[in-house]
């Protein structure tokens, strides 16, 4: 194997753990969400509203997951097959190999599209959920 495919194995690796870490994290907020909703008695009680607001947002969380995990597969079968170009001989085997990889970095970018604009809209759905509860406590204490 080359220096230059091993570099791109490397990257590879690397990026697959950086991704891991962001779905990790998208996870936890998701699942906190779910968990803060289902364990606890709400006063007052939550509103059609906030909790059809509270459930888009979290799957709009659960899509930024599922993005996550696909720009980490795509991401590590683009540099993998990369790295197979660079490795490989054979011009056929290399026309096929070089297709692959194309495909695999469009994936990625679809992916990665998916994963911010999702995590976005979530933010922003949790954003007027909390508005909007914060709205009701005020009224429910006047």
């Amino acid at each position: 194997m080359t220096n230059l495919s091993q570099n791109f194995h490397d990257r590879a690796r690397q990026s697959g753990v950086e991704l891991r870490k962001l779905v990790i994290s998208l996870s936890t907020g998701a699942l906190a969400i779910c968990f803060l909703v289902l364990t606890r008695e709400i006063k007052p009680v939550l509103t059609i509203l906030q909790q059809k607001l509270l459930l888009v947002a979290v799957c709009f969380f659960g899509l930024s997951v599922f993005g996550g995990i696909v720009s980490w597969w795509s991401d590590g079968a683009r540099f993998f097959y990369l790295a197979q170009n660079f490795s490989s001989n054979q011009s056929s085997c290399s026309d096929t190999i070089a297709k692959a990889k194309q495909r695999w970095t469009i994936v990625r970018r679809l992916s990665d599209v998916l994963v911010a604009v999702s995590f976005t809209v979530g933010i922003l759905l949790s954003i007027v959920f909390i508005l909007n509860r914060v709205k009701a406590l005020t009224n429910h204490l006047s």
